[in-house]
């Protein structure tokens, strides 16, 4: 009777791992050859085991890399069968520290002691399979979307751990419609850094403007840590051999360094009381049969008085900013939250319950029966504050802001686009989206301006000014052209993004969606909103 478990196996898992080139310089190969000569010597394995052994032994190489994560891992498997207890990778275990990173992101933290960190660009599945090697000299990896804001996020974080001495790039850098290049120009501020207006130099991205970070704390970057270029390369061994390199010839830990610039964090809360909208209220359903959104907006007095249909969030909240059925922040910020959810449930086949979070909209749903029209049941009797009060197989629904403690899924682009169609001019605040150039000066009105720029001004200037965007929609009944910057003309129409939007009133000939125009005129207050009144709109070469 054999003593090992599945002897078969061993021997196969050991043979594979031997003849796998990748086996030979990983440390699972070497730790677990260790382990089974330690835990069973030779004069306790038979002949064929003996051979399988030497013959690994033979192939090994100097260890290149901790772990590959590969599936299946040979090494393991064989001490498994085999019976022998040890461990098969010999990386060091995580070690995290309480305030590092500063700023949150899809990254992962390995070691804070470490001097080695890993961009892997766009690719997010490359940061996965690097943290999962497990080399000890990994600081932490991830992925970094734009040259603006990704990049003041990864040196905020980098310059915080006096311990990382390299970055290496790697991965795919990308260009797509906005040409956002954030491996290239982070590779461009380490060469070069900043000019006058914080702009990166000669960097390829399209906005590579650091606004967020202070000079201080980007020259510091530039000391502490030295780029490793290895843009497109997305080979495991070939990666972890680079960090092997880089921590050989480490110069051990730089001098701590705390930046000037502290953003302030404050806690969310739930309002205390609800305050209602004085346009009314909103019912939201989801139409499966046509495959679409459907919106039924009530007066205070609970009439209905208006039914929106559209296939998406996007294009639902469109005639609802247009025919003014939201007057508060709270309560456009609601809409736009359920608006999102709901398109998520038509495009998935989820049960939707307007206002339910998440564990009540089951139990909403298996009670619809009670109500006999699937809680979908609006058809008031009579006028009431809530079309759904007398059905009792949905929560109540809120004419703003929900007053229960649940769960809230922050739509950032829609609450963008609500604080913009509301006339409030704002910045969009994704890690993964882009950022517009510097703000220009109030004067600086002679050249024509982008769309994000221009929104961004601390104060619109008196005299006329011309900006240069993208038509992404109109409202005909209304003279209203919707432009985005020329940077987010590739979603003009599409529910894929939703950009700053200038509002402009022009009563001339309509230019088809997506064509780049020049609008000349000045800000104007109609009906207590702000909008943008063009003495003219010209067309600029076609499509961006």
């Amino acid at each position: 009777m054999t003593p090992f478990p599945d002897l078969d196996e061993g021997l196969h898992q050991l043979r594979a791992a031997t003849q796998a080139k990748k086996c030979w310089t990983c440390n699972c190969f070497h730790s677990s050859l260790r382990s089974l000569e330690r835990e069973l010597p030779a004069d306790r394995r038979p002949p064929v085991l003996n051979e399988a052994v030497t013959a690994a032994q033979a192939v090994l190489q100097p260890i290149r890399y901790e772990c590959l994560g590969c599936d299946p891992c040979h090494p393991p498997q064989a001490l498994n069968a085999l019976g022998v207890a040890g461990e098969a990778c010999g990386a060091a275990p995580v070690e995290s520290r309480a305030g590092w990173p500063p700023l949150p992101g899809s990254y992962h933290v390995l070691r804070y002691s470490a001097p080695v960190a890993i961009c892997t660009l766009t690719d997010e599945n490359l940061a996965h399979r690097i943290a999962a090697a497990g080399s000890p000299q990994i600081a932490i990896t991830g992925p970094m979307q734009t040259e603006n804001l990704g990049i003041e996020r990864l040196i905020a974080n980098l310059v915080a751990n006096p311990n990382i001495r390299f970055l290496i790039l790697c991965g795919n850098d990308t260009e797509k419609a906005v040409g956002h290049r954030p491996g290239a120009s982070l590779a461009a501020l380490a060469r070069s850094g900043l000019d006058g207006a914080s702009r990166i130099i000669d960097a390829p991205g399209r906005r590579p403007v650091i606004k967020n970070l202070d000079s201080a704390a980007v020259e510091r970057f530039r000391q502490q840590v030295e780029i490793v270029d290895r843009i497109g390369n997305a080979d495991i061994p070939a990666i972890l051999h680079e960090v092997a390199s880089c921590a050989a010839r480490s110069p051990g830990p730089a001098t701590p360094f705390a930046s000037a610039r502290q953003i302030e964090t404050i806690t969310g809360r739930v309002p205390e009381r609800m305050v209602s909208d004085p346009s009314g209220y909103v019912v939201i359903d989801v139409d499966r049969a046509n495959r679409q959104l459907v919106v039924e907006h009530y007066t205070t007095a609970g009439v209905l008085d208006l039914i929106i249909r559209g296939a998406t969030a996007n294009e639902v909240m469109a005639p609802v900013f247009a025919r003014n059925l939201v007057s508060r922040l709270d309560h456009a910020g609601y809409v736009g939250k359920e608006l999102t959810r709901a398109e998520a449930a038509l495009r998935s086949g989820d049960g939707f319950t307007q206002d339910a979070a998440p564990e009540q909209r089951r139990v909403a749903i298996e009670s619809a029966a009670s109500c006999g029209s699937g809680c979908a049941c609006y058809a008031p009797p009579a006028p009431t504050s809530n079309p759904h009060a007398d059905c009792g197989c949905a929560p109540q629904l809120e004419s703003s802001m929900t007053t229960r403690t649940k769960p809230v899924l922050v739509v950032v682009g829609l609450l963008a686009l609500t604080a913009v169609a509301l006339g409030l001019r704002t910045t969009r605040s994704s890690a993964g989206t882009a950022e517009s150039p510097a703000n220009p000066p109030a004067n600086a009105v002679d050249a024509p301006l982008g769309i994000n720029a221009f929104m961004q001004m601390e104060r619109q200037p008196k005299e006329a000014v011309a900006v240069q965007g993208v038509v992404n929609g109109h409202l005909a009944d209304q003279h209203l052209l919707l432009l985005v910057d020329d940077a987010d003309g590739a979603c003009a129409g599409q529910s894929c993004c939703a950009p700053l939007i200038l509002p402009v009133r022009w009563p001339g000939t309509v230019p088809t969606n997506g064509t780049a125009v020049i609008a000349t005129g000045q800000f104007g207050t109609e009906g207590g909103k702000q909008v943008f009144l063009a003495t003219s709109v010209a067309p600029r070469g076609g499509k961006p």
